[in-house]
Order: C-alpha cells, then structure tokens, then sequence
C-alpha cells in the first residue's frame, strides 16, 4: 500500500492496496479487484528514518516515516505526571493516587517507565478495564433486554470468565475458540464452558405470547452478525435478505455462516468458582452441626409445650361463647373520587357510579360497646359488581392497600355527622391481621402495616364470595359513652380500578376477635372435628396453626430462619449461562428477505468464499472448526481488526477508522504498513494481548504530549498522522470512578 500523500487522508480518501503482485493475481471470484482486507497480511519490515533519536520501538519508525514524508516533526514526550496518569486510565481505568504520582516523578531509575507498565498490566485492574471493552463487543448485559427487560441473574458468571482471561493474558485465539465452541473442545474444562457464554448474550424475548421459534431465529441471526463484526470487522448482516450492495459476500455466505450457530440450545450449568469451592466442605459440617441445636429446641418446644399449648386453646375455642360482632352503622361515608357510598339494609355498604383507579373511602361510626378488642372487614358479591365482586374491577378483584383506624370517645355535644374531621381522634395500633384469602396473610399485612412497596390484600381471582378479614387492637379501646371510629381505606394503588364494591365493617369486645370459621384453611376444617376423632395430621395442622400464632414459638423460629441465613453458600449454585450443541443438526434453509416465515433452499455450513477455505476435522464443519477458521494465520482479518481496536481505545480512533467496517465501504489504513506489522507481532507473539499493549504504551508514538499544534491544523486536522497524542474523553464508567476516587 502506498502511504505517501502530499496530506492526510480522510475518512473517505482511498489508499491503493499494498502489494508489489499484479491486481490480477488479486481478483476475486466476481472478477473485481480484491480489497485489501481481504488480501493477505503482508510481512513487512519496520523502515529507516532520519529521526533516529526519537525511536523507542519499531510502531515509532512506521509513525515516522509518514511524519518525515510530510516534513512534520513529532511532539515531545509528555511529562512525567501526565504520562502516569495516562498510563492509569488507559490500562486501568482509574487514577493514580497523588503518592503514586510523586514516586514516579521522582524515580531515578532509567526503566522506571517500563516497571510502571509492568506493574499496571499485572494489576487485577487491568482485566476489569480491558474486559469491558471486549464485553461492550460482546454485546453483554445483565438483562433479557425487550420491554420487560428481566434480568438476567447468572450473566455475570461469562463477565468474570473475561475478567480473568484478561488479566490471565489467555492468548487470543484461545480467547476466540473458548467462547465460539469451548463446548466442543475435547473433555472440555468448566472454564472453557462457561466461555461460551459469549452466544448468550443475545436479547430473549419473555413476553407472554412471543413466538419461540421467532425468538431463536432473530437470536441465531444476532449470533451470526455479531460474530462477524467482532471478528472479521465485516458487516455481513448486510446479506441476511439479499447479497451485500458493496462486498463480495452473498445471501448465501450469509446463511452458510448462520448454519454454524442454527443448532445450538442453550443450558445453564453449575459454575463454582474455585473460592468458592475452598473450605466450604468445613463451613457447611460447621454450620450443619449449629444449626441442629436450634432444630432441636424447636422441636423440643413443639413436643412439649406447644404441644399442651394448642390442644388447651383448642379446646377452649370449642367452648368459648363468643359475643356477636356487631356491625357499625355510619354516620359518614366518603369517597375521594366521587363514587356513591351507600348503605344497605343489612348494614353493608355498596359503592356505585364511577369507578376510578385508586379511591380512598372514609367511613365514620360510632359503637356503643364498653371495650372493644377487634374490626372485622367483610367483603360482600353483589349482583351490580362486576362478576359479583366484591370489587368494582373488570374482574371483580379489588386491591385494599392501607388500612387506618382512629378511634375518640363519644363527643358530649352535638356535632354535624356529616363531618369527618373530628378532633382528637386517636390511631388504633393494630395487631395479628388474618384473612379469609387462602394463599396467606402477608397481602392483609402489608395493608394494616402500611408497608410501602407490599402488595395489597386481594384475593387471587376468588371472586363472587364473602371474604373477612380481622384485626386485633393492640390495647383494648373503652370509653364509657361509646367510641367514635374514623376507618380509612386506601385502594387501587396499582390502578386497573381494584376497588372494593361492597363490605361491612364490625366490632367486638372479646378476647378472641375471630370465630372458627374465620381461622383459614385445613385448621378450621380439623377444629370443627371432635377431639376424640381427630387424626395425627389434624392435630399437626391445628399445631402448626397455633405456633404460626405463639409469641414464643416465634421468637424460636425466627432464631431458626436467622440462623439458616447464614448457611455457607453452595458453590454448584453458581451456574453460567452456556451454549451446547443439538443431539441432532437442524437443518438450514435461506430466508426470502430474511423473513423466517419464507424458507427457501437448504444451506449448509461454510465461511464466506472470499476468505481463505475453511479446514473440516470431521465430516461435516462444526463451530469449532469455525473458531478455528477466524484464527487461523491466513486470515487476513481477525488479526488486522483486533490490533485496530486495541489501537483505537489508546489513540481515538483507529489506523482503520471504521473498525467495525473493513469492507469497501469502510476507510482505508492510515499506515497500512503498521497495521500489517502490528497484526503479524501479534500473531508471531502467541496473540499475548498483554505483549501488544506493552508493545503500543511503550512506543514514543503513545507517549507524545498532546499540546495543540497549529501547524498542524491544516495539515492533519484529524491527527491522523500521529504527530501529537490525542486528547480523549474518559469513558463514563471511569468518569464515575475518578470522582469515586477523590
């Protein structure tokens, strides 16, 4: 390639492909001159220049060479200080802290440069800041992605995997075959499966009805675009519906690339991490032995004095006369958004006209029992109702969100009953909520607590019933002339119009504020059976209801469940996400403008034909031989595009521009001859990462000042040439880990 230009080219100038041999030896199957991309990698040696001085490595000589081409001199090393900071945010991502910088400066040493390079690359830093860049390729996230958006909790097991092969400095073609089809590798290592996670990151579609077939089409389709523009820097998703408009790569290449990943499944397997794996043998016998102790007093407890406990309470349930709940008889009813509260005949009360999302309703009565220990909630069907209730949703469901009793003793003087806003009221503590809804407490109990955050009592589509709800008061509320109760009950706090369309409320003055009936599930059915006739398991259950009820059996069992939170974690319950191949391979057909519902003629496997041929080890090709294929030395791409990034994150902008577009229409090399030296160094150094970073931090060319030029404005407005080091934005990440840092 020729790189002597009277001024540096742009993004759209055209460099002659760099090659001595005839354009004829390079014409593709079309009969076009082949584009340079796609020819091979040229070995080329680093030039002479006058400039001697200045060179540190061979990167600098290439550099030079078109400085002194275009009678530019290079700028001056930047100063210590910079330097240092440099070097920390580009390996790291983070800043040198001020003793750090005050050592360097101050270091004598004539490799101090070089030990400081050598220190940040065996940082543990350093993989977390390079992995990231290989993850935003990878198109990594901790979410399923589309409008739900789940997420995705064992990703970040794939994230570690390259956080460690950075800092592991896993040669780059294993890096390649590991997460392409480490699955297929022989007696393949946990490590080498978890690699494959690479393929998962796809966007999956959770939604209720999505198609699946639909869904694993467009995540085939990611696979086959993603590895192509990681890899090759080619955008053959171009060719999905019709032959690419510019390169030389058909429907057909495209499809033969697809058929590679077209009978993958996806599997999560257990992924322990070998800290895990350390001492959790000894922990989990630790643990195991403490843990039976406290099995063991509840038990204990259960067996001899929960035991007598229940079978007292019981029996004292079956004996006890209860008083009547007496239902409350408003005085004042309110609804904040305008619906008709009005109260029936058996004392109920029945919401109408319009039905908003959320409501609160204010209900004031007054009781005239002496003590009163307990509210009842009834939720009542009703004809009117949508599915007869009791809630006014579409589905007859209601969501009661807060409820809010204050209580004041009996005014000795008159007052409007049409007023709510009655002095000195007091709020109501209330205690042991419990609801007729079969599932559990926990939605009555977050209403009554108030929680912020809980769902709402509802009851899961049981609609057309009676349902109750009961709450004890903490302190018995007596007043001699009578009480005066405001109840406030929020609902709908998550819309769709869950309000509640008919209820009742009541009050006693008993101890036990609830009747058997009102005790949920098979306890209230075994309470009803005469104690003679009761089995082992109805008095189990009649038990456990009782200890769910015993301030001293809880305090036991919350011991216990403290106790089972600190249980050392087991290792195989970290899994990853990971790829593996069908039993059977399914068959391959070219998609009518890539529309998945017109198959046309079948495909098989095979890499695109403008390349150097693919070598099979089997009958037929897998993506292992893939893998092998995009790392093989004759390729002319993966090694030129993963250079060309790694370039890129260290000067701006790549000696490729568009380093996801080496096709035709992508730009030309700045210094074509560089490009193709460092790809050969990287190559001919095991693919070391870490040998190519060295390689770049230690050149003259990365350590310039980046002082503006003026000089320089007209001549290489893009600083292209290299004449000066570039003056780069942080990303965001570390832009948040700088000021973490200060």
């Amino acid at each position: 390639m020729s790189s002597t230009h009277a001024r540096a080219t742009s993004p759209s100038d055209v460099v002659a492909p760099a090659s001595s041999e005839p354009t004829s030896v390079l014409e593709s199957d079309r009969g076009e001159t082949r584009h340079w991309s796609f020819q091979p990698i040229h070995s080329t040696q680093p030039p002479q220049v006058d400039f001697e001085a200045w060179v540190i490595n061979d990167i600098d000589r290439f550099v030079l060479r078109r400085l002194e081409q275009e009678e530019i001199t290079p700028s001056p090393a930047a100063n210590r200080r910079t330097l240092i900071r440099r070097l920390y945010l580009d390996l790291l991502g983070l800043p040198p802290t001020p003793k750090e910088v005050l050592a360097f400066v101050d270091d004598l040493d004539p490799h101090a440069y070089e030990k400081l390079v050598d220190r940040l690359l065996n940082s543990p830093h350093y993989g977390e800041r390079w992995a990231r860049h290989w993850l935003d390729q990878a198109r990594y996230a901790d979410s399923h992605g589309y409008d739900l958006d789940q997420p995705r909790p064992h990703a970040w097991r794939y994230r570690h995997w390259v956080v460690e092969a950075f800092n592991n400095d896993l040669p780059f073609d294993q890096f390649t075959v590991e997460q392409l089809a480490g699955d297929l590798l022989p007696n393949p290592t946990n490590d080498q499966l978890v690699a494959t996670g690479f393929h998962r990151n796809t966007l999956s579609n959770l939604e209720v009805g999505a198609d699946p077939k639909e869904d694993r089409v467009r995540q085939t389709f990611d696979r086959t675009d993603t590895t192509a523009t990681v890899w090759l820097g080619l955008t053959l998703g171009c060719a999905r519906c019709h032959d690419h408009k510019y390169d030389p790569l058909t429907q057909a290449d495209y499809f033969g690339m697809y058929a590679f990943f077209n009978s993958v499944r996806e599997l999560d397997l257990p992924a322990p991490l070998p800290e895990e794996l350390r001492g959790y043998p000894e922990s989990k016998e630790i643990f195991d032995q403490q843990f039976e102790q406290i099995l063991a007093t509840r038990r204990s407890y259960e067996q001899h004095i929960a035991s007598d406990r229940a079978k007292h309470w019981a029996a004292t349930l079956a004996k006890i006369e209860f008083a009547e709940w007496k239902a409350l008889v408003p005085s004042y009813l309110s609804a904040s958004k305008g619906e008709a509260l009005t109260l029936q005949e058996d004392l109920s009360i029945l919401a109408s006209g319009p039905t908003p999302e959320d409501s609160t309703y204010t209900i004031v009565a007054t009781s005239e029992l002496p003590k009163i220990t307990g509210l009842r909630l009834e939720v009542l069907p009703h004809p009117s109702l949508p599915n007869e209730g009791p809630g006014r949703a579409p589905d007859g469901e209601f969501d009661l969100s807060e409820l809010i009793l204050e209580a004041e003793p009996v005014p000795t003087k008159d007052i409007a009953i049409d007023s709510p806003d009655i002095p000195q009221a007091e709020r109501v503590e209330l205690l042991h909520p419990v609801a007729s809804h079969a599932r559990d407490d926990r939605q009555f109990r977050g209403a009554v607590y108030s929680r912020p955050g809980s769902p709402g009592w509802s009851i899961g589509g049981r609609t057309g019933e009676r349902h109750v709800a009961v709450v004890e008061f903490r302190r018995p509320v007596s007043h001699p002339a009578g009480t005066r109760f405001t109840i406030t009950m929020r609902q709908g706090a998550g819309g769709w119009f869950q309000l509640i369309g008919r209820f009742r409320l009541s009050v006693t003055g008993t101890q036990l504020p609830f009747r058997v009936e009102e005790i949920k599930g098979r306890a209230a059915d075994f309470l009803t059976v005469p104690v003679a006739q009761r089995l082992e398991e109805h008095n189990r259950v009649i038990l456990d209801y009782f200890c769910s009820r015993d301030p001293d059996w809880l305090n036991i069992d919350n011991a216990v469940q403290t106790r089972m939170r600190l249980e050392p974690k087991n290792p195989n319950d970290t899994l990853a996400q990971t790829i593996a191949e069908l039993d059977e391979v399914r068959e391959t057909r070219m998609f009518e403008r890539g529309d998945f519902l017109r198959p046309g003629e079948v495909v098989t496997r095979a890499t695109p034909k403008v390349l150097h041929p693919l070598r099979v080890r089997g009958e037929k090709p897998d993506r292992l031989d893939l893998a092998r294929w995009l790392v093989d030395p004759a390729n002319p791409l993966t090694a030129r595009v993963t250079v060309n990034r790694i370039w890129q994150q260290y000067f701006g902008r790549g000696l490729v521009f568009t380093d996801d577009d080496f096709g035709l229409e992508g730009d030309s090399p700045s210094h074509p001859e560089l490009l193709d030296w460092l790809a050969n160094e990287f190559v001919a150094g095991g693919w070391s990462t870490k040998r190519l970073h060295k390689l770049i931090v230690m050149s003259a060319t990365y350590r310039q000042s980046s002082n503006y030029r003026a000089e320089l404005t007209d001549l290489d407005p893009l600083n292209q040439l290299l004449a000066r080091q570039q003056r780069l934005r942080v990303d965001a990440e570390v832009v948040r880990d700088l000021g973490l840092a200060v």
